[in-house]
């Protein structure tokens, strides 16, 4: 048994030294391991820092406007494959300098949405070759009234005689059609015909001479054809970076409507004094010519416009109402400007504001063989702060809300218009 044991135990020492060495050299080898991937990590940011360093000279060299020194020795290895990439980073740069130059121009273009295109194309014109056509429909409400008095104050203080009140409150709808199209990129031409219908309710006070007589009457028209319109547009000046986009445009007007001279008057019942009908134009030729502005301020386009209008003597067979009387009416001139403000809420929806202001001269009359004279009263000054929305229902239809508030007593009080412009 001894001798057993004695043989058995120098054996399992032995086993057991082994395993012992085994575990021992195991994590030897894993530390060397370690320390050949430490020593290449590095030699790797040595190499990475010298690239940068590199990288860092060409940069200052570049910008100090200094060309870089050639090496008169042979370019190592590592410099090469430095050389390789600083070319691929240059390259990966200009890649990138495109995209964000791309999208720099997607950012700036990108508030010309539906809806500006159609604010654009009221405002100002479109040359895009393609063809629009419009339906409007407009709603504008005029009051005016008159005090007349007929006698004298006693001491500042007390009014001696008849007062009389005279109203005239009138509601105006018309329909436009209007087609647009594009006929260069920098020339359009366009096409509008309206349709009215009127209502006018005439109230007078102290009929008859007693002050607490009154009396009222409605007299209506329509629909009828108005005065028809076209013109061109044409691109003077493209919009550039300190620039506005600048368009010239000339518009002819038709006296198409029916004229509002020689209409006769009726007395009614009540004593009250009407006119038979009204008309739905102003029945002479007009032309005008403008200029108007664009200018894009991200997010924001702000445009403007200034125009002429001039009305041409025509002569008619009566202005003398019911006693027919031959001759001339020369409307008075008109100038105008305005300026306004639109800005994109969202891709489909837009506003914009707006103010315009209109002076018209005073118009002249001549009766057959006798002379020149001013209409009293016939000037006016028409101005108007306008609000508006609108809204892409497609990407070819779309929405023009317009809300004006007349600011002078020649002005619509409150004007209502709303249009669709379709884009073939």
């Amino acid at each position: 048994m001894k001798i057993i044991i004695n043989s058995i135990f120098p054996g399992m020492v032995l086993i057991c030294s082994s395993a012992i060495a085994g575990e021992t050299a195991k994590p030897a080898t894993e530390v060397l391991e370690l320390r050949n991937q430490l020593e290449g990590l590095k030699a790797s940011y040595i190499r990475q820092a010298k690239i940068i360093n590199m990288l860092e000279s060409r940069l200052k060299q570049l910008e100090g406007g200094r060309q870089p020194i050639a090496a008169k020795q042979s370019v190592p290895k590592q410099q090469t494959v430095a050389k390789s990439t600083v070319a691929k980073a240059q390259a990966q740069q200009s890649t990138q300098a495109r995209a964000a130059v791309k999208e720099e121009k997607v950012v700036k273009e990108a508030p010309r949405n539906s809806s500006f295109t159609a604010v654009l194309g009221e405002e100002h014109a479109l040359f895009d070759n393609r063809f629009t056509f419009e339906v409007g429909a407009t709603y504008s409400r005029f009051n005016r009234a008159q005090i007349n008095l007929s006698g004298f104050l006693v001491l500042d203080a007390i009014f001696l005689g008849s007062i009389s009140v005279d109203e005239t409150e009138s509601d105006v709808v018309t329909t436009d059609l209007t087609a647009r199209y594009g006929i260069t990129d920098r020339l359009q031409a366009d096409f509008n015909a309206p349709f009215l219908y009127r209502t006018t309710n005439y109230f007078k006070g102290n009929v008859g001479g007693e002050s607490a007589g009154s009396a009222e009457a409605d007299v209506s028209t329509g629909p009828e054809l108005g005065d028809v319109n076209f013109g061109v547009s044409y691109q003077i000046l493209p919009e550039s970076a300190d620039l506005p986009d600048i368009v010239w445009n000339v518009r002819v007007k038709a006296p198409t409507g029916s004229d509002p001279y020689g209409i006769g008057t009726v007395e009614l019942e009540n004593g009250l004094i009407v006119p038979e009908s009204l008309p739905s134009g102003n029945g002479v030729w007009a032309m005008s010519s403008g200029f108007s502005f664009v200018k894009t301020v991200d997010p924001a386009v702000i445009f403007a416009n200034i125009n002429f209008f001039h009305n041409f003597e025509t002569d008619f067979d009566n202005i003398g109402g019911n006693t027919p009387a031959p001759g001339s009416i020369a409307l008075g001139n008109a100038y105008q400007y305005g300026l306004g403000m639109a800005f994109a809420l969202n891709e489909r929806l837009s506003m914009n504001f707006s103010f315009t202001q209109r002076f018209s001269d005073k118009a002249k009359i001549k009766v057959e063989g006798g002379e020149w004279g001013s209409i009293i009263g016939s000037n006016a000054n028409v101005a108007s702060l306008n609000m508006g929305m609108t809204f892409a229902l497609s990407q070819h239809l779309t929405m023009v809300t317009n809300l004006g508030v007349g600011l002078t007593s020649d002005a619509p009080d409150v004007q209502l218009g709303v249009k669709f412009p379709y884009r073939f």
